[in-house]
C-alpha cells in the first residue's frame, strides 16, 4: 500500500520533523544554563510536555490515517481480485481452457490470502511498523556511534543523511529494474525456435504440451506481455495498451523461418504485474529501514540463455548485460556498485523450482544453516508467477539476500525458501498461521533488519554512506 505509506510519511517528514527539530535545539539551548537556574527547570518542562504532546498527536494522526487508508485500499483490492476471479472462473467455464482455470485458482487464492491477513494488515500492521522502526532507529544510532566513535563529522553526516535524530528514518537508495524483452527485428527468434534454443510458444506465454497447467501439479506460470507492430487500431509498441500476439500469428511466422515481416516483442511480464512487486518491495523495504525508489527501463536481450534463465548464466547476465562490475577486476569499483540495487525481470528459469536468484558480493556467516555463497558480481533476477498474493514478494525476498540476509524457517517470513525439498529451510511451522494471521501477511523481523545494517555498515563505501538523501514525496501519490 505505496499511497499509505507515502501519506503517512509526509505526515511525519513535514509536521513532526519541525518541531523534533526545534526539540533538538531546544536542548541544546536548555544546556547552556547551570543546573540550579530555573530558567534551566523552565526550558526542560516546556521541551518535554512539547516532546509528549507532539508524540501523542502524531502518533494518534498517522496511525489513523494509516488504518483508515490502509482499509478503503484493502477493501477495494479484496472487491477487484473477487471480480477477476469470478471473471476468469466464467471465461474458463465457457471455453474450457485449463490454464485459464489455472488463473481462476490462482485468483481465488489471492481472495482467501487477503481475507485471511485483512484484520492485520489494517490494524496491527501500522502499529507494529512504528515500534520496528523504532528499535531500529535505535540499533542504527548505537552502531554508528559505535562503529565511528573518532568520526564526528561522519557520525553527524549519517545522522543527517539516514534521518535517524529526527523525520523518516531510513537509506533512501535509487534501485534500477530492468524489464528484459525480445524482439523479433533484432533476432530471428523463430530460427532460435526450430534450433531448439528457446521455446518460442512457452516464451510467449502460449502454454503447450511442455507446460500444461496442470491444476494438481507443481504451479510455475510466467506471465509475459506481448506486442505487435503496426496494427489496424493504430497502435503498437510503447502505447499503454498495446495489441497482442496471437497464436496463429506467432505460428505463421515460425513456418515462415521468421521472413513474413510480422514485428513483435515479447516482455518478461506486464508492466502491472512488475509494479505490484516493486509496490510489495517499496512497502516491506520500510521494515528494514530501506527507503527504496525503483526506476523501471525495459531493455533488449539476444541471448537464448537469458531468454531461458540457465542455470549457472547469472555472473555473466550481471557483467555483460547489466554492466556490473567484477569484483576480482576492480574491488573497489564493484563495492561502489552496491549503494546502486540492480534487479531484472526474466522470463523465466530453466529450473523451475526458482522465483529468483541473488548474487552476493560478501556472502553470509552468520546463519546457523542457510549461509549464502559468495559472488564476484552483485545483483537479483526475479520472475513474474502466480498466485499474486504469495509471489509479489519474490523481489524484496531477493533483495533481502543483497543485503545479507540468508533462508528462514516459517512462511510467516519474507526469507523463507519456499522449495519443497527443504534444502533451504522449511516452509511450514507450527506458529506460520496464527503470525500471518496477526501481522497481515510475512514481515522481516527484529533480527533481520539489524543484521542488514550490519551489512551496510560493514561493506557500504563511506562516499555510499554519506550521499545525499531525498526526502519522501507529498501525499496521496499512487
Amino acid at each position: 500500500m505505496p499511497a499509505c505509506t507515502t501519506t503517512t510519511e509526509w505526515i511525519r517528514e513535514e509536521i513532526s520533523k519541525p518541531i523534533e527539530e526545534w526539540e533538538q535545539r531546544q536542548e541544546k539551548k536548555c544546556k547552556d544554563y547551570p543546573w540550579y537556574d530555573p530558567r534551566g527547570w523552565f526550558c526542560w518542562f516546556v521541551t518535554y510536555f512539547v516532546k509528549v504532546i507532539r508524540w501523542v498527536v502524531i502518533s494518534v494522526v498517522r496511525a489513523v490515517v494509516s488504518v483508515v487508508c490502509r482499509f478503503i485500499v484493502a477493501l477495494l483490492g479484496l472487491i477487484l481480485d473477487a471480480l477477476k476471479f469470478l471473471g476468469l472462473l466464467l471465461k474458463a467455464l465457457f471455453t474450457w481452457d485449463k490454464c485459464v482455470l489455472q488463473e481462476a485458482l490462482a485468483m481465488l487464492g489471492n481472495v482467501a490470502t487477503r481475507l485471511f491477513v485483512f484484520l492485520g494488515e489494517v490494524v496491527w500492521m501500522p502499529f507494529g511498523d512504528v515500534v520496528r522502526e523504532s528499535q531500529l532507529r535505535r540499533y542504527v544510532k548505537e552502531q554508528i556511534e559505535q562503529r565511528f566513535a573518532d568520526r564526528p563529522d561522519l557520525i553527524a553526516s549519517l545522522n543527517s543523511n539516514l534521518h535517524i535524530e529526527s523525520g523518516v528514518f531510513g537509506y533512501r537508495l535509487d534501485c534500477k529494474v530492468f524489464r528484459l524483452y525480445v524482439d523479433s527485428q533484432t533476432v530471428n527468434l523463430a530460427e532460435l525456435h526450430r534450433a531448439g534454443e528457446i521455446n518460442l510458444f512457452v516464451l510467449a506465454g502460449f502454454h503447450d504440451g511442455t507446460d500444461n497447467c496442470d491444476i494438481f501439479g507443481d504451479w510455475y506460470r510466467p506471465r509475459p506481455q506481448t506486442a505487435v507492430f503496426p496494427s489496424d487500431s493504430g497502435g503498437g509498441l510503447g502505447v499503454p495498451e498495446p495489441p497482442t500476439l496471437t497464436r496463429d500469428q506467432l505460428e505463421e511466422y515460425i513456418n515462415s523461418a521468421g521472413a513474413n515481416g510480422l514485428h513483435f516483442r515479447i516482455y518478461a511480464m506486464t508492466t502491472g504485474n512488475l509494479e505490484k512487486r516493486t509496490d510489495s518491495a517499496s512497502e516491506k523495504g520500510r521494515q528494514i529501514g530501506l527507503i527504496l525508489n525503483f526506476d523501471v527501463v525495459d531493455h533488449e536481450v539476444t541471448d537464448p540463455a537469458y531468454m531461458f534463465y540457465s542455470v549457472g548464466v547469472q555472473p555473466r547476465f550481471l557483467k555483460e548485460e547489466m554492466g556490473r562490475i567484477d569484483e576480482d577486476a576492480d574491488a573497489e569499483g564493484a563495492r561502489q556498485q552496491l549503494c546502486s540495487p540492480l534487479a531484472a525481470g526474466v522470463f523465466r528459469f530453466s529450473d523451475e523450482s526458482s522465483r529468483g536468484q541473488t548474487s552476493n558480493l560478501f556472502g553470509t556467516t552468520v546463519c546457523a544453516n542457510y549461509n549464502l555463497p559468495d559472488d564476484d558480481v552483485s545483483g537479483v533476477t526475479f520472475i513474474d508467477d502466480i498466485p499474486d498474493e504469495i509471489r509479489r514478494y519474490v523481489l524484496i525476498h531477493e533483495l533481502g539476500h543483497y543485503f545479507g540476509l540468508c533462508h528462514v524457517d516459517g512462511f510467516q517470513h519474507i526469507m523463507v525458501s519456499g522449495k519443497k525439498d527443504g534444502s533451504q529451510g522449511e516452509l511450514f511451522t507450527w506458529d506460520s498461521i496464527p503470525l500471518v494471521f496477526f501481522h497481515g501477511g510475512p514481515w522481516f523481523t527484529r533480527g533481520e533488519s539489524e543484521q542488514v545494517w550490519d551489512f551496510i555498515l560493514d561493506h557500504f563505501t563511506e562516499a555510499c554512506l554519506v550521499g545525499a538523501a531525498r526526502p519522501p514525496e507529498g501525499p496521496f501519490l499512487l
